[in-house]
Parts: structure tokens; sequence; C-alpha cells
């Protein structure tokens, strides 16, 4: 339960504007000021714009190398992409393994690393590397998020949440903690909050944080990284996931719809790429499905890129999902991808994708998804050439960077309350204010140590119970 805050019901499909409006107009906020794209010179300040460059300060719990999992990946990203723009970006964070350096540059970016991310060495580096930075942008908000927070206020320097998903990992998660009151006292003195979902924007409502300074917006990814591959007449049909290996992946889901692919489409394999608490339970689960020729458990993918290269279809059955830096890979790859309505996902697929998202759970409609584009080349081709326009239209790293930067402005010049008028495109399309009313359970699966009854991965004999299936048509 938590604490301080009343969350209410997950809207239905398509009516999460609707609701968020309405909020909007109940706080005296104008819907269409806050819900209109800002041109560059607005967002700015047009003729008495600051034109120096901005500098921002990024607070990240770990930063890579080595890479350490999709929020650290995506914030190396737009810290390379900002610097590409003339950013002057710092990340501050901690070491977290053997060989880093105090103070390095990593692609460009100067990278300082304290000993431990605890409270009073967090504000103290702050405060040391105060001289240069003008904004603060927060890429965790866990506990880390409470002495930088509370150091950039007191160093008046304005800050930047990124709320990267929602439910167990997002506020209510937090706020369902020990100190939770305290937690949420710190993180409503953000200055401006960037969401990434339709269910993040309605826990900012339940909490009343102003709309108007809320960033919608996407992570991004480096489109020119990745390529479609070349397919060939008569090639075995390889459907891949990339990702951790937990229970909120959804991946319990998928091996127990394998066999009905593999007898509707012979020849087809499952490829397994990641690591994670689900590799000995999946590996008994082949072992009793019978399924162990066409199923792969790859293990860490050296290089994403020609991992995708070489697929045919990227399916991602998730039960939780802020943005998918995995969804937007394939993307980019021209892979078609099979996955749920949790989370961002259906702003990144868009309406071109969205026939090939199920509820979470579903194992019924994701087999079949999975059987209608396996079966189906031109249809596989068309789908996969629709994600990879789609990915380089909207959600290149460059043009995410564009939008931070404009944001970074508005909060130097002390116009936080005009943040919400900064809107990526996937957000502004007809019908894209979320599909939470088929998150199913998604919103409490963040942790996944809430995902359902783990089974023993050691008994062959019983189903794997790491998630439950949704009754269809609940």
């Amino acid at each position: 339960m938590m604490v301080g805050a009343t969350f209410r019901e997950e809207p239905s499909a398509g009516a999460g504007a609707p609701t968020r409006d309405a909020g909007l107009a109940n706080r005296g906020v104008d819907p269409a000021r806050a819900s209109a794209p800002t041109a560059p010179d607005a967002a700015v300040g047009g003729e008495d714009a600051d034109r120096r460059p901005v500098r921002v300060l990024f607070a990240v719990p770990e930063y890579p190398p080595p890479v350490v999992g999709g929020l650290e990946r995506q914030a190396r990203e737009l810290a390379s992409a900002l610097a590409a723009r003339g950013v002057e970006v710092t990340v501050l964070t901690k070491r977290f393994a053997d060989g880093q350096a105090g103070d390095e540059r990593v692609d460009g970016v100067r990278v300082v690393r304290i000993g431990a991310a605890r409270p009073f060495a967090l504000a103290a580096a702050m405060v040391r590397l105060r001289g240069g930075y003008d904004v603060v942008h927060l890429h965790n908000v866990s506990w880390f998020a409470v002495p930088v927070i509370a150091a950039g206020k007191m160093l008046g320097k304005p800050v930047l949440s990124k709320l990267p998903n929602f439910g167990a990992w997002g506020i209510p998660g937090q706020v369902s903690r020990r100190m939770g009151r305290v937690w949420l006292a710190a993180f409503r003195r953000s200055d401006a909050v960037v969401a990434l979902s339709n269910e993040s924007l309605a826990e900012l409502d339940a909490v009343s944080y102003p709309a108007g300074r809320v960033l919608r917006v996407t992570n991004g990814v480096r489109t020119e990284r990745f390529r479609p591959g070349p397919t060939a007449p008569g090639d075995r049909l390889e459907v891949v996931f990339t990702g951790r290996l937990d229970p909120a992946k959804g991946l319990a889901d998928l091996l127990e719809v394998w066999p009905a692919v593999v007898a509707a489409v012979p020849g087809a394999v499952l490829r397994i790429f990641g690591d994670g608490p689900m590799r000995a339970e999946l590996a008994a689960g082949i072992e009793r499905l019978g399924v162990w020729s066409s199923v792969r458990l790859e293990g860490h993918a050296a290089d994403v890129a020609a991992v995708l290269a070489g697929g045919d279809v990227f399916v991602l059955p998730s039960y939780a999902e802020g943005n998918s830096n995995a969804v937007l890979e394939a993307m980019a790859a021209g892979l078609p991808v099979v996955s749920t309505f949790a989370g961002g996902t259906p702003l990144l697929v868009g309406p071109p994708g969205r026939r090939w998202l199920v509820r979470p759970g579903d194992r019924d409609g994701l087999g079949a998804a999975l059987v209608a584009l396996a079966s189906d080349a031109a249809t596989r081709a068309e789908a996969g050439r629709a994600m990879r326009a789609r990915a380089v239209e909207v959600f290149s790293i460059a043009a995410v960077a564009e939008l931070y930067e404009r944001v970074y402005r508005l909060l130097r010049a002390g116009r936080r309350d005009e943040v919400g008028g900064v809107v990526s495109p996937a957000w502004m399309e007809s019908g894209e204010s979320g599909d939470s009313g088929n998150s199913g359970n998604s919103g409490n699966s963040g942790n996944s140590g809430d995902s359902g009854d783990s089974g023993d991965s050691g008994d062959s004999g019983e189903p794997l119970r790491s998630v439950r299936p949704v009754e269809r048509g609940r």
C-alpha cells in the first residue's frame, strides 16, 4: 500500500490522454499548452536565449564500462549523443568494477567515480564539481535519488529526474518501502521529471506532480549501428530474444508456447541471449518440454547488432518495461517485434506494430502472433521494414538528445513550468496515450521477485511457474 498518495485504477486502452488532460485542468494547467510541442527557438527563449553550451551532470549509480543494464546503457548513449551536440556532460557514478579510474573520459564524456554511492559522498562530490554544471540529470529514482536531489537544491541547480519504470520499480514501489514518505518528499522537489510511459504519467498524476513539468520522451537508439540482415531463400527461421533472463520478461510464457510454434513452423529456432536468475529454470524447462533441438540458451551476446541481423523475428513477452532498449534495437535492425502492452512498448512500436502486441501472460495470443509471423515471409518483411523506418524517423538517439538539450536550457533559464511542452513525436501520435488497460499486472511486476510463484528450477516434471498466464478475455 502506498504511503501518502492514492493510486487510481489503470485507465483503459486509449484513455490515458483524457485522464491526464483532466488532471492538468484540475491543477490550472492548460492541457493544450502542456501537450503542444515546443519549437526549438521557443524552447531556449527566442531572441533572449542563452546560447552558451549547456553543462549537465549525469547522476547514475553504475555507469559503463562495463555495460551493466538497460538504464546504464541508455545513459551512456545519451551522454555521447549530447556531447556530439556540444553539451558538456559530466557523469557522477560509483566504482563497481576492478580497475575503474576515479576520473576518466569515456566516449568524450568526463566520468567521475566515487568509492561508494553513500549520501554524504554523493553530496560532497556534487559540491566539489558544482562549477562545472548547470543542470543535474538524475537517471535513477531509488534511494540514490534522495541525496542527489537534496544536494542539487542546496546548490541552486535544477534537477531533472528520470522515472525509468513503473509499479514496483516506480513511484508506488519506492513509497511502499521503508521511509517511503521521505523519499516521496525528496522526489517531488525535482524541478522536472522524465516519463517514458503512460503508466508513469498516471503515477505522477496520482501524487499531484505538476504536469507542466513532465517531459514525455522515449529512449533512443543509434540506428546506424543496426542493419537488417540478408535473408536467403530456405534459411532456417530464427526467433530472437535479447535481455536479462528474469521472470518479469515473460520467458516462462515464451517457452511454454514454443512447442506449438515449432509444430506449426517446422525447423524454427528460438535463440535466447542473455543471463540472469532464470537460466537454470529455463534449461530444465527446455528438457521437460523436449525442445532442446529448437531452443538455445546462448548466454551473453558480444555483438547484439550481429545477433539481430541474423534473426527473423524478435520476441519480448514482458510483464513490465519502461522503454525497452532491446525493442528499439530490434526495430533498428528491421525485425518485426512480438511483445506486450507493458509500459512504453506501445509507444515504441506505434500503430505499425500494435498488431503484434498481446496482453502480458496471454500465452494463446503470444503463440498466435509468433506463428503468424513465422509462417508468412511477406508479412514478416513488411512488418520489419515498418519497424526499421519508425526507428530511424522517431527514435534516433540524436533526436532524443536534441529534446533533452532543449529541456536543459529551459531549466537553466528557470522555466521549468514549460518543460511539459517538449514532447517526443511518439507521444503525439493519435492513439499513443498508452494501452495500460492491456497491461495486466505489469505495473506490479517490475520487481522480479514479485512476478509469480517461481517453481523449483530443478523440477522438470512441473510447468514453469515464474509467471502465471492470464485468463483469456479477462
